[in-house]
């Protein structure tokens, strides 16, 4: 299937019911319009970006094997939310950039390939139901949320290229049990951060004093302009501890790590 529109409304297609790409089919994108509707568009073959300026997929869009950018400088949105299973996310070459709006849930092994940008809408939250690793090369930008307290088992989110968190992004993780089980955003790059950055008690944990949790680690940090409203109760709290922490001003690398008092 090969869709070409321009941006007048008229061109954009509508789909108010389901659209199922079967495994091997695939479906490209050369135009510029969205596409429109409330149906949930399920791909289980190839949805590839070939041309033209920046389009989406306003619908919800579950992508059970590959999303491709086939070119430079392409950038395709899902702004729907849906759900990502065993699939692959390829940008494309430099420039390249998939931009996520809405509830996006991912499970099973994730790929990410080429070179340029996963970009999270203020309107987008990853759900990371996986470990995943982004291989260097691809630059990471919250500008929404990243949930891992919305799945019960401690995951590990790898970025190895930059992450960079602005403002209205969230980064959201759980702690315990047991003392020292937690989720974890690892960045090798360089990580600019500002926003909220938190964590919430995984399901049966009780603090005790002393309890270390090492939530977050990145190779350089050019700023952190971060609120940090860690876990208190009526008889503990939780502080950043280590002086080598990316939170702490004027520490440029190094590992967060927050401890029960």
């Amino acid at each position: 299937r090969t869709v070409r529109t321009s941006t007048a409304a008229p061109n954009c297609p509508t789909r108010d019911g389901p659209i199922s790409d079967v495994g091997g089919a695939p479906f490209t994108a050369n135009g510029s319009a969205p596409l429109l509707g409330t149906g949930l568009s399920a791909n289980s073959g190839t949805v590839m970006k070939s041309a033209g300026t920046p389009s989406a997929v306003n619908n919800p869009f579950n992508n059970n094997n590959s999303v491709s950018l086939a070119g430079t400088g392409l950038t395709l949105g899902f702004l729907g939310g849906g759900s990502s299973s065993n699939a692959t996310w390829n940008v494309g070459a430099v420039g390249g950039a998939i931009n996520f709006g809405g509830l996006h849930a991912f499970s099973g092994t994730q790929t990410f390939l080429g070179t340029g940008a996963l970009n999270i809408a203020p309107s987008g939250t990853w759900k990371p139901g996986t470990p995943m690793t982004i291989p260097a090369g691809i630059n990471v930008t919250n500008n929404g949320a990243i949930y891992f307290s919305l799945v019960p088992a401690v995951q590990t989110v790898s970025v190895l290229g930059a992450y960079t968190q602005s403002v209205t992004g969230v980064l959201k993780e759980k702690i315990g049990p047991p003392p020292g089980s937690n989720d974890i955003l690892n960045v090798t790059g360089n990580s600019t951060l500002a926003g909220n950055f938190t964590a919430v008690l995984g399901a049966g944990y009780t603090p005790s004093n002393g309890d270390t949790f090492n939530v977050f680690s990145t190779g350089t940090r050019t700023s952190s302009k971060l609120t940090s409203p860690w876990p208190t109760g009526s008889s503990y709290e939780f502080i950043v501890e280590s002086s080598r922490s990316t939170l702490t001003p004027g520490v440029s690398r190094g590992t967060s790590t927050i401890v029960c008092r």
